[in-house]
């Protein structure tokens, strides 16, 4: 491939030294033509992007009703797991981790700002949270089957420590970005 280059960048002005034929352009598209890839169609790409837009719009659309459906069934299991009593210091902790992190939220609010890209942080630190969310439903509905194992109570403890982690996280991420 060198020896190539070599040769063409020796020999340049044997390359550039003729114009093409004023019918080359011409024959060339005949050519096209003759082999059915005449022209780039725009209208075949025009229908494409409708298409794809509207199989987009259809997954999001499924993406937001399965994301409701399952909070509309965390919200039904709230209840059950409302009813467990923790110790105190396990509850303190837990309010603590909770508020942190909602602070840690409304932070990430503000950083964010309304693009689209804040959008799609805000989307991903919110997911984030609901499935911790999840897990603590798991994990008191476990406590209340069996309320004096501790690693459960720990494990409760860790799944809101995370929580605040992840929400510390994401906003130092922010902040190194936006220096």
């Amino acid at each position: 491939m060198k020896d190539l280059e070599k040769y063409v960048k020796d020999n340049l002005e044997l390359f550039n030294d003729a114009e093409p034929e004023p019918d080359h352009f011409e024959k060339f598209r005949n050519k096209l033509e003759l082999q059915g890839n005449g022209g780039y169609n725009i209208q075949r790409s025009g229908m494409m992007l409708k298409i794809a837009a509207a199989i987009l719009i259809f997954l999001m659309t499924a993406v937001f009703i399965f994301d409701y459906s399952i909070h509309g069934l965390r919200n039904m299991l709230a209840p059950q797991t409302a009813a467990v009593v923790f110790p105190a210091d396990v509850s303190d902790a837990m309010q603590y981790y909770s508020q942190e992190a909602s602070q840690g939220m409304n932070e990430i609010n503000q950083l964010a700002g309304s693009g689209e890209e804040a959008q799609q942080l805000k989307a991903m630190a919110s997911k984030d949270l609901r499935s911790l969310d999840a897990n603590t439903s798991e994990l008191t509905r476990a406590y209340r089957d069996n309320p004096d194992d501790e690693r459960i109570t720990a494990a409760i403890i860790r799944n809101q420590q995370m929580k605040e982690t992840i929400i510390k996280n994401i906003i130092q991420e922010m902040n190194q970005t936006k220096k």
